[in-house]
């Protein structure tokens, strides 16, 4: 049966030189119901996201001619939502993934079962290509700006870039501004549902959050409170 994805039918591009790796994702995919298309190297890969649309990269980190870190992070600046997975000794590659925009990491070997099911999460935290839907009201906070349909963030009349993780998160704080949101309600806005290693991935995107507003000279920050879990605060909120 064909896997739909909030109306659609996903397309995803799995970048791997490994032929194996390649060929055993690739069919792990179609017989979801999903289409594939493959590349063996950052160029190839870079060449098809420009000719077509794609709903989901998976790639690996060790690519023959680029840095696989490098091409997560080109990826997720377009808005394509990545899911690294990758046989890499190094240890810091997954979290370095991750603030780079990537939605997940997955450790080869994996298991095909868990393999689907990050996929499936994925997708279903993402709007459908080409979805049509109503324009809803912006969301304000202090000088920060979002608008959901458009997944644009503006702090004063500066546009800033997020990836679709970074800004599910910081909408989801914005909605409940000052009010603490837990950890959990912050994963089920993120990707649908939580996992044990979420945790250390909401610190992490957060932690680039914090970065980038404070760059854009926002007067929101976002604050962590010890066991229940972070808010989003205006100057005027921490002022009180």
């Amino acid at each position: 049966m064909l896997r739909m994805v909030k109306g659609g039918h996903a397309r995803i591009l799995v970048v791997d030189d490994d032929d194996r790796a390649l060929d055993a994702m690739a069919a792990i995919l179609e017989d979801d119901g999903y289409e594939v298309e493959t590349a063996e190297d950052a160029s190839a890969a870079r060449g098809k996201v420009e000719r077509m649309a794609f709903d989901l990269i998976v790639q690996d980190l060790m690519l023959p001619d680029d840095d696989g870190l490098l091409l997560c992070s080109e990826f997720s600046r377009l808005g394509l939502p990545v899911l690294v997975c990758s046989a890499t000794a190094r240890r810091a590659d997954g979290t370095l993934a991750l603030w780079l925009g990537a939605e997940g990491f997955i450790a080869k070997p994996f298991d095909a079962e868990e393999f689907s099911a990050r996929v499936a999460r994925i997708l279903a935290s993402q709007p459908a290509r080409g979805s049509a839907q109503a324009e809803p009201r912006p969301q304000t906070v202090g000088n920060l700006r979002m608008e959901q349909a458009r997944r644009r963030v503006q702090v004063g009349e500066r546009e800033i870039e997020i990836t679709p993780t970074e800004f599910r998160l910081l909408f989801a704080l914005a909605k409940a501004s000052g009010q603490v949101v837990s950890r959990s309600d912050l994963a089920a806005a993120a990707w649908g549902h939580e996992e044990p290693s979420d945790g250390r991935s909401i610190d992490a995107h957060l932690s680039r959050l914090r970065s980038k507003l404070t760059e854009a000279s926002a007067d929101v920050h976002i604050s962590s409170v010890r066991g229940e879990g972070y808010r989003l605060l205006s100057r005027l909120d921490q002022a009180a």
